[in-house]
């Protein structure tokens, strides 16, 4: 990754939106300003491993004692991904007392690949929630 920054950030890119092309040159060249600095390419592996790692020991821990989120939660999932019973939303109900979500059209990159489906959840959301 330190080797070639910009190419891997772009290969990573364009395996994540379903599509690339909806990335604008102002976001990509954000990202690669961002991706091409040592210590934000360090946080994002060590985000990485904790989420393999000591992130999976705390779940356990946290289900055990039966501790859950007491905020509400919602969830955004690329449409398509998940066509069994199990979907983002139902997972995440066990882990939050006030969920709610749907699936949206595109990749990883909802915000640049889908803006108004985006803000079409977000905004009712947080205005219900704001009070």
């Amino acid at each position: 990754m330190s080797g070639d920054p910009d190419y891997f950030l772009d290969w990573t890119l364009r395996k994540m939106a379903k599509d690339p092309g909806c990335l604008s040159e102002e976001a990509l060249a954000a990202y690669r300003a961002a991706f091409r600095r040592p210590e934000v390419r360090h946080a994002m592996m060590q985000d990485y491993r904790a989420g393999a790692t000591v992130d999976h020991e705390h779940d356990l821990a946290d289900r055990a004692a039966g501790r859950v989120l007491d905020c509400p939660v919602l969830v955004l999932w690329e449409q398509g991904r998940f066509e069994g019973p199990e979907t983002p939303l139902t997972i995440w109900q066990d882990w939050a007392t006030q969920v709610e979500g749907r699936a949206i059209p595109g990749g990883h990159l909802q915000p640049e690949e889908q803006p108004d489906a985006v803000l079409d959840a977000v905004g009712p959301f947080l205005a219900q929630h704001l009070s």
